[in-house]
């Protein structure tokens, strides 16, 4: 986390623009650097049948037998750049990772499964408040099914929040974003109205960002 104090002449706004712009150089820094890694159990005749979809699996078999220190200790350590994995089975149940913010779902899951994975995501870690689920899946149905299941405990309250109040928390986001946007001259509304993909949109939103990022 990025904190920075006003020098010498420096504005409150040039204070957060400097922070903001740190704060996406931090980001790309850690995009540039993250290293990925595939996480699959092994299967019968799988380097054929994988070449017959155009994929080659045995450099990644090769990772994971080999690693040192083993994938799944540089997946742990906060300040080894393995950041992202793709998992099929392995890892989704009994794998433990406090600092794991985030997880993609793509693929239907259900009841005990479901929620080892969702659980994957939800260990508590240092500047980690909650972890975050994205569904490519439509798992929301099954999840709810789930905590039926296994999440009926003390309190009793369901965690997921009602989409509705979701949306109505979009809405008043967006507000705020296109007031925020009018107060430095940026009317959203005028430039959504202009032809998708014309120069003269383009221009626009050049334009706003000057403006936005500008003192």
């Amino acid at each position: 986390e990025l904190h920075y104090q006003p020098v010498g002449g420096m504005t409150p706004e040039q204070a957060r623009r400097d922070l903001r712009i740190a704060e996406l150089k931090h980001r790309l820094e850690v995009l540039a650097t993250t290293d990925m890694a595939l996480i699959v159990s092994p299967g019968q005749n799988e380097i054929q049948q994988m070449q017959k979809l155009g994929l080659e699996i045995a450099p990644h078999r090769k990772r994971m037998a080999e690693s040192q220190p083993g994938l799944d200790e540089k997946f742990k350590d906060t300040d080894d750049p393995l950041r992202l994995v793709f998992v099929c089975a392995m890892w989704l149940t009994g794998f433990d990772a406090p600092s794991c913010s985030t997880i993609y779902i793509d693929k239907p899951m259900r009841n005990h499964t479901l929620m080892q994975t969702i659980a994957r995501a939800n260990r508590v870690f240092p500047g980690k408040h909650s972890g975050v689920i994205v569904d490519y899946a439509n798992v929301f149905a099954s999840l709810e099914k789930a905590l039926a299941i296994y999440g009926a405990g003390k309190g009793g309250a369901n965690p997921v929040k009602d989409k509705q109040q979701l949306v109505e928390q979009l809405r008043g986001a967006i507000v705020d974003a296109t007031a925020f946007c009018a107060s430095h001259g940026v009317m959203l509304d005028e430039i959504e109205a202009l032809d998708a993909g014309s120069m003269e949109r383009l221009s626009c939103i050049q334009d706003g960002m000057n403006a936005l990022i500008s003192p």
